[in-house]
């Protein structure tokens, strides 16, 4: 019998990433830390694109464990993924990361978002739901960290690799 994993960090990325490598360098490198951080039989890790986010919500309610963290990160059109699932998840979101969101019209942020950390760099931030109760932090970035240079910034890596970090010891 195959245990179900406990916390699961999902990763979503924008719709050229499966075409360009310029545009998927930034995540796999984001997976790759997060990987290295988290024990492989706690955690998942999972790189999908945009568009296949209904897949990846029933993959997530069909496989989180009571009491496991749900863990979001998007980057562009990867923000509409992660706060589409969001929205339709019926438990909560422990951590939700968004960089430089593109998509309108766009979900906001719900209840069920315990913190969101909200990365811009030239485009939108995530508008935050009336029903909204956790934590937001809005974080706008250096001038000189474009929209597609904001997935491979190091400064946006730390950033979430530090906030995952914080949200799965808690």
């Amino acid at each position: 019998m195959t245990q179900k994993p406990r916390d699961q960090i999902w990763l979503f990325s924008g719709l050229f990433s499966s075409i360009f490598p310029r545009y998927r360098k930034g995540i796999l490198t984001l997976e790759e830390r997060l990987d290295d951080l988290l024990p492989d039989n706690e955690t998942t890790t999972h790189f999908r694109i945009w568009n296949k986010w209904e897949k990846a919500l029933e993959e997530i309610e069909g496989t989180m464990e009571e009491g496991g963290k749900l863990i979001l990160i998007g980057h562009s059109n990867g923000v509409y993924a992660a706060l589409s699932i969001a929205k339709r998840y019926k438990g909560n979101v422990a951590l939700l990361a968004s960089v430089d969101r593109t998509l309108r019209p766009c979900p906001d942020a719900g209840r069920n978002i315990r913190y969101l950390l909200d990365l811009r760099a030239r485009l939108r931030r995530v508008r935050l739901g009336s029903d909204f109760v956790g934590t937001w932090e809005l974080e706008t970035l250096p001038r000189d960290v474009g929209h597609v240079e904001a997935m491979s910034n190091k400064r946006v890596h730390d950033r979430i690799v530090k906030r995952v970090s914080e949200t799965l010891s808690n």
